[in-house]
């Protein structure tokens, strides 16, 4: 049986979570592209105009970045 009381994980070791600037955008208005690139610091001209497809960069972790490696 599974526990239901929420665990507190340490990123420590990753740097911690980066916190993305500006405001979300409507879901019912998505930018064109990815939709995280109005708000992102790594956006490039490709993040504005296709959406990345997702890809597995870990066992149970996949990314939708161009990025991602």
């Amino acid at each position: 049986m599974r526990n239901a009381t929420p665990q507190v994980r340490d990123d420590s070791h990753r740097g911690g979570l980066q916190v993305l600037q500006g405001e979300v955008p409507s879901a019912a208005r998505m930018p064109k592209g990815c939709r995280f690139h109005p708000r992102c610091p790594l956006a490039f001209d490709r993040c504005r105009q296709e959406e990345p497809p997702n890809i597995q960069v870990g066992p149970q972790h996949m990314a939708a970045c161009w990025l991602a490696k």
